[in-house]
Protein backbone atom coordinates (compact mmCIF):
# COMPACT_ATOMS: atom_id res chain seq x y z
CA UNK A 1 0.00 0.00 0.00
CA UNK A 2 1.46 3.33 -1.40
CA UNK A 3 1.02 6.76 1.04
CA UNK A 4 -1.36 9.34 -0.40
CA UNK A 5 -0.82 12.86 -0.58
CA UNK A 6 -3.33 15.65 -0.34
CA UNK A 7 -2.80 19.55 -1.24
CA UNK A 8 -4.61 21.66 1.70
CA UNK A 9 -6.27 24.55 0.34
CA UNK A 10 -5.38 27.21 2.02
CA UNK A 11 -2.39 27.25 2.70
CA UNK A 12 -1.91 24.19 0.18
CA UNK A 13 0.45 22.67 2.29
CA UNK A 14 0.81 18.70 1.45
CA UNK A 15 -0.32 16.29 3.64
CA UNK A 16 0.93 13.25 3.77
CA UNK A 17 -1.09 9.61 4.64
CA UNK A 18 0.80 6.86 5.30
CA UNK A 19 0.16 3.22 6.69
CA UNK A 20 1.55 2.66 10.09
CA UNK A 21 3.76 -0.24 9.00
CA UNK A 22 4.83 1.74 5.62
CA UNK A 23 5.26 5.31 7.43
CA UNK A 24 9.29 6.25 6.09
CA UNK A 25 10.00 8.12 9.70
CA UNK A 26 8.74 4.84 11.64
CA UNK A 27 10.73 2.96 8.97
CA UNK A 28 13.88 5.33 8.88
CA UNK A 29 13.63 4.87 12.69
CA UNK A 30 13.47 1.08 12.96
CA UNK A 31 16.22 0.84 10.89
CA UNK A 32 18.42 3.22 12.91
CA UNK A 33 18.07 1.46 16.03
CA UNK A 34 18.80 -1.45 14.56
CA UNK A 35 22.51 0.17 13.54
CA UNK A 36 23.21 1.60 17.06
CA UNK A 37 21.79 -1.32 18.82
CA UNK A 38 18.88 0.12 20.61
CA UNK A 39 16.55 -2.62 21.74
CA UNK A 40 12.79 -2.97 21.26
CA UNK A 41 11.49 -0.69 23.76
CA UNK A 42 13.91 2.20 22.53
CA UNK A 43 12.63 1.60 19.19
CA UNK A 44 8.63 1.68 20.16
CA UNK A 45 9.43 4.99 22.30
CA UNK A 46 11.30 6.83 19.42
CA UNK A 47 8.38 5.64 16.96
CA UNK A 48 5.83 6.58 19.27
CA UNK A 49 7.53 10.02 19.92
CA UNK A 50 7.13 10.37 15.72
CA UNK A 51 3.87 9.75 15.28
CA UNK A 52 3.21 12.32 17.95
CA UNK A 53 5.39 14.21 16.03
CA UNK A 54 3.67 14.13 12.90
CA UNK A 55 -0.11 14.51 14.39
CA UNK A 56 1.26 17.76 15.78
CA UNK A 57 2.54 19.30 12.38
CA UNK A 58 -0.78 18.35 10.86
CA UNK A 59 -2.92 19.73 13.41
CA UNK A 60 -1.50 23.23 13.90
CA UNK A 61 0.04 23.40 10.21
CA UNK A 62 -2.71 21.46 7.42
CA UNK A 63 -5.94 22.29 9.32
CA UNK A 64 -8.62 23.33 7.36
CA UNK A 65 -10.28 27.31 7.95
CA UNK A 66 -13.85 26.98 9.38
CA UNK A 67 -16.06 27.95 6.44
CA UNK A 68 -17.94 30.84 8.96
CA UNK A 69 -14.19 32.47 10.01
CA UNK A 70 -13.52 32.72 5.83
CA UNK A 71 -17.12 34.06 5.27
CA UNK A 72 -16.63 36.86 8.48
CA UNK A 73 -13.05 37.80 6.85
CA UNK A 74 -14.79 38.06 3.50
CA UNK A 75 -18.18 40.01 4.40
CA UNK A 76 -17.32 42.44 6.51
CA UNK A 77 -14.30 44.13 4.92
CA UNK A 78 -16.91 44.47 1.97
CA UNK A 79 -19.74 45.82 4.07
CA UNK A 80 -17.02 48.52 5.68
CA UNK A 81 -16.65 49.88 1.79
CA UNK A 82 -19.50 50.02 1.30
CA UNK A 83 -20.53 51.71 4.09
CA UNK A 84 -17.81 54.26 5.84
CA UNK A 85 -17.84 56.93 3.60
CA UNK A 86 -21.58 57.38 3.99
CA UNK A 87 -21.25 56.66 7.89
CA UNK A 88 -18.29 58.99 8.09
CA UNK A 89 -20.29 61.96 6.49
CA UNK A 90 -23.43 61.74 7.93
CA UNK A 91 -21.78 61.50 11.63
CA UNK A 92 -19.21 64.36 10.57
CA UNK A 93 -22.43 66.21 9.93
CA UNK A 94 -24.73 65.52 11.87
CA UNK A 95 -22.53 65.51 15.50
CA UNK A 96 -20.55 68.50 14.09
CA UNK A 97 -17.36 66.09 14.84
CA UNK A 98 -13.84 66.40 13.23
CA UNK A 99 -13.44 63.52 10.43
CA UNK A 100 -10.34 62.74 12.08
CA UNK A 101 -11.38 60.62 15.04
CA UNK A 102 -13.53 58.83 12.66
CA UNK A 103 -11.10 57.97 9.87
CA UNK A 104 -8.28 56.77 12.52
CA UNK A 105 -11.18 54.03 14.00
CA UNK A 106 -11.84 52.90 9.93
CA UNK A 107 -8.18 52.45 10.29
CA UNK A 108 -8.31 50.26 13.68
CA UNK A 109 -11.43 48.17 12.05
CA UNK A 110 -8.76 47.38 8.94
CA UNK A 111 -6.34 46.32 11.10
CA UNK A 112 -8.60 43.78 13.28
CA UNK A 113 -9.96 42.97 9.84
CA UNK A 114 -6.82 42.06 8.66
CA UNK A 115 -5.70 40.26 11.50
CA UNK A 116 -9.15 38.18 11.12
CA UNK A 117 -8.52 37.88 7.46
CA UNK A 118 -4.58 36.39 8.07
CA UNK A 119 -5.38 34.19 11.12
CA UNK A 120 -8.54 32.49 9.38
CA UNK A 121 -6.37 31.62 6.17
CA UNK A 122 -2.58 31.61 6.30
CA UNK A 123 -1.75 31.61 10.42
CA UNK A 124 1.66 33.30 9.13
CA UNK A 125 3.07 36.41 10.67
CA UNK A 126 5.28 37.88 7.95
CA UNK A 127 1.85 37.72 5.83
CA UNK A 128 0.37 40.17 7.98
CA UNK A 129 2.98 42.83 7.18
CA UNK A 130 1.59 44.29 3.90
CA UNK A 131 -1.27 44.93 5.61
CA UNK A 132 0.02 46.58 8.56
CA UNK A 133 2.19 48.72 6.16
CA UNK A 134 -1.02 49.63 4.15
CA UNK A 135 -2.57 51.45 6.95
CA UNK A 136 1.01 53.12 7.93
CA UNK A 137 0.77 54.28 4.45
CA UNK A 138 -2.83 56.00 4.78
CA UNK A 139 -1.98 57.27 7.83
CA UNK A 140 1.16 58.77 6.78
CA UNK A 141 -0.90 60.40 3.58
CA UNK A 142 -3.48 61.73 5.78
CA UNK A 143 -0.98 63.64 8.09
CA UNK A 144 0.78 64.81 4.54
CA UNK A 145 -2.73 66.02 3.53
CA UNK A 146 -3.45 68.15 6.43
CA UNK A 147 0.56 69.73 7.04
CA UNK A 148 -0.31 70.70 3.39
CA UNK A 149 -3.57 72.05 4.12
CA UNK A 150 -2.36 74.40 7.10
CA UNK A 151 0.56 75.39 5.17
CA UNK A 152 -0.98 76.83 1.94
CA UNK A 153 -4.51 77.09 2.32
CA UNK A 154 -5.99 80.42 3.98
CA UNK A 155 -7.12 80.31 7.56
CA UNK A 156 -10.68 80.59 6.61
CA UNK A 157 -10.41 76.80 5.63
CA UNK A 158 -10.75 75.81 2.01
CA UNK A 159 -13.69 77.60 0.17
CA UNK A 160 -15.91 76.21 -2.68
CA UNK A 161 -13.55 76.11 -6.04
CA UNK A 162 -10.55 77.45 -4.66
CA UNK A 163 -8.26 74.85 -6.19
CA UNK A 164 -9.43 76.11 -9.34
CA UNK A 165 -7.91 79.69 -8.70
CA UNK A 166 -4.25 80.97 -9.82
CA UNK A 167 -3.29 81.03 -6.49
CA UNK A 168 -4.96 77.54 -5.27
CA UNK A 169 -2.91 75.59 -7.97
CA UNK A 170 -0.19 75.08 -5.81
CA UNK A 171 -2.38 74.13 -2.96
CA UNK A 172 -3.78 71.75 -4.97
CA UNK A 173 -1.21 69.92 -5.78
CA UNK A 174 0.22 69.41 -2.86
CA UNK A 175 -2.90 68.90 -0.47
CA UNK A 176 -4.68 67.02 -3.17
CA UNK A 177 -2.83 65.62 -6.29
CA UNK A 178 0.29 64.24 -5.01
CA UNK A 179 -0.44 62.81 -2.00
CA UNK A 180 -3.12 61.18 -3.50
CA UNK A 181 -1.11 59.55 -6.07
CA UNK A 182 1.55 58.70 -4.09
CA UNK A 183 -0.89 57.02 -1.42
CA UNK A 184 -1.82 55.04 -4.74
CA UNK A 185 1.34 54.13 -5.81
CA UNK A 186 1.98 53.00 -2.23
CA UNK A 187 -0.92 50.94 -1.39
CA UNK A 188 -0.81 48.95 -5.10
CA UNK A 189 2.61 48.26 -4.31
CA UNK A 190 2.02 46.75 -0.76
CA UNK A 191 -1.48 44.44 -2.35
CA UNK A 192 1.12 43.33 -4.63
CA UNK A 193 3.33 42.15 -1.53
CA UNK A 194 0.95 40.76 0.54
CA UNK A 195 -0.42 38.82 -3.07
CA UNK A 196 2.96 37.62 -3.37
CA UNK A 197 3.76 36.44 -0.11
CA UNK A 198 0.55 34.21 0.06
CA UNK A 199 1.08 33.12 -3.00
CA UNK A 200 4.46 31.56 -1.82
CA UNK A 201 3.15 29.86 1.23
CA UNK A 202 0.52 27.90 -0.97
CA UNK A 203 -2.67 29.66 -1.41
CA UNK A 204 -4.40 30.03 -4.78
CA UNK A 205 -8.06 30.22 -4.93
CA UNK A 206 -7.81 31.94 -1.51
CA UNK A 207 -6.35 34.83 -2.90
CA UNK A 208 -9.50 36.14 -3.70
CA UNK A 209 -10.61 36.43 -0.14
CA UNK A 210 -8.54 39.62 0.58
CA UNK A 211 -10.04 41.36 -2.36
CA UNK A 212 -12.61 43.45 -0.41
CA UNK A 213 -10.29 44.25 2.52
CA UNK A 214 -8.10 45.80 -0.20
CA UNK A 215 -11.15 47.41 -1.68
CA UNK A 216 -11.61 48.95 1.61
CA UNK A 217 -8.82 50.24 2.00
CA UNK A 218 -8.53 52.04 -1.07
CA UNK A 219 -11.84 53.83 0.20
CA UNK A 220 -11.07 54.77 3.38
CA UNK A 221 -7.75 56.05 2.32
CA UNK A 222 -9.64 57.83 -0.55
CA UNK A 223 -12.44 59.70 1.92
CA UNK A 224 -10.22 63.02 2.22
CA UNK A 225 -9.48 63.57 -0.86
CA UNK A 226 -13.28 62.95 -2.02
CA UNK A 227 -13.60 65.89 0.26
CA UNK A 228 -11.08 67.85 -0.96
CA UNK A 229 -11.62 67.38 -4.77
CA UNK A 230 -15.51 67.94 -4.01
CA UNK A 231 -14.48 71.62 -2.55
CA UNK A 232 -11.70 72.75 -3.88
CA UNK A 233 -12.22 71.52 -7.30
CA UNK A 234 -15.76 72.14 -7.11
CA UNK A 235 -17.02 68.63 -8.26
CA UNK A 236 -19.50 67.66 -5.66
CA UNK A 237 -21.08 69.82 -3.05
CA UNK A 238 -20.38 67.88 0.45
Amino acid sequence: MVGACSRSHPPGILKCKWPHSENPVSQDLRNGVGVIGLDSASSNGLERISIEVQRMISRSIVEKPRTWKVAIATIAPMAVAVFAFPITVIVSSEFHLDTSPILVGWCVVLIGLAAWLNQALVRQVRTLLPFLTAIGVILFIWLWQRQASTSLVPKTGLTWGYFLTPEGAKARFWVLVCPFWVGVTCLSLCCVVAVVSWWRRGARRSLAYMIPWWLAAFVIFAIPSVYLDGQGNASIFI
